[in-house]
This record gives structure tokens, C-alpha cells and sequence, in this order.
């Protein structure tokens, strides 16, 4: 598998010009491995839950190889430490790491367009990345990239932001 370079644009909220907003970009559906139903998974293979409102903000690690069951991933309880039984495969819960993604990202940066101010930007999970924008001029429209390179090529997304006086 290799990295491809994809067009993602999401709109965003409009601003007013003395407004800061933070712009989140979220490469969940790229990156992370997911759990698959009735397949076989060796010791030690790791994925992330899908998300949802409760998500636990942890990853599961294969401990005892086996098939995984037939079952929705919304129809196992999947706790936040501890272990899980699904088919024959039992997972162990363990903090979010990079071992749960298909590709290490090896750069990250954001292209923020002249006439706009770019405040911090953060990570938190290694797929979910966010970046305070401030400035611009009302009636204008930006966009703000975002790309991620990994060992074989570049993702790239796009937030388009309207500048607004109202």
C-alpha cells in the first residue's frame, strides 16, 4: 500500500476578520487501521475503534492470534483498559500510538494564503491535526492546506474559509 495524494475539501464556518478560529483536520479514514470482521490477525496487530461520541481514545493490540468474529465493531464492548474476546482473537486496550496507522507520517505542515495570520498548531493523536487562523479581509474566500507526507508520497486537504463582516 502506498500513500496517494488525495483532494480532500471541507468548508468551513465563515469568520469575521478579528476573529481567530481553530482549523481542524482529521485523517482518521486515510490512516488508521480498522477493525475487519471473520479475518485472521496475527500477535501484535494493532487498530483504532471507529470513531463515535464515546470514543476511549485508545488502540487495540492483538495478544492471543486468532480470527475475529462476525460481529459490527458497535456490537462489542470495547473497554478503555483491559482485554477483549472477539471470535478467538483477544485485544488488549493500550494508549494511542503510531503502531495503529497504515503509514508513519514523516511531515506535516499547513500553507496558510497571504492576507491571513497563523496562530499555534497541535497533535494530539498522530491522524487529527489543528491550527489557529486569525486576519483576513471580509468578502474573500482562503484556502488553508494542509499535507501530510509518508514514506511513499504526500495527502493533501483543504479547508475553505469565507471572511464574512457579518
Amino acid at each position: 500500500m502506498s500513500c496517494t495524494s488525495i483532494g480532500l475539501i471541507q468548508a468551513i464556518d465563515p469568520k469575521r476578520p478579528y476573529e481567530e478560529l481553530t482549523i481542524k483536520m482529521d485523517w482518521y479514514e486515510q490512516l488508521a487501521i480498522q477493525r475487519r470482521t471473520e479475518v485472521p490477525v496475527s500477535l501484535n496487530e494493532c487498530f483504532r475503534p471507529v470513531r463515535t461520541p464515546q470514543s476511549s481514545g485508545v488502540q487495540y493490540r492483538c495478544t492471543v492470534a486468532g480470527y475475529t468474529s462476525g460481529l459490527p465493531f458497535d456490537r462489542i464492548r470495547w473497554p478503555k483498559s483491559g482485554t477483549v474476546q472477539d471470535g478467538s482473537v483477544t485485544w488488549t486496550a493500550e494508549p494511542m500510538s503510531v503502531a495503529s496507522l497504515r503509514w508513519p507520517i514523516t511531515l506535516n505542515e499547513w500553507v496558510v494564503p497571504a492576507g491571513l495570520t497563523r496562530g499555534a498548531d497541535a497533535t494530539g493523536d498522530w491522524i487529527t491535526y489543528q491550527i489557529l487562523i486569525g486576519g483576513g479581509v471580509a468578502g474573500q474566500t482562503y484556502d488553508i492546506i494542509h499535507r501530510i507526507q509518508c514514506p511513499d508520497g504526500k495527502f493533501e486537504q483543504v479547508a475553505r474559509m469565507l471572511v464574512t463582516d457579518e
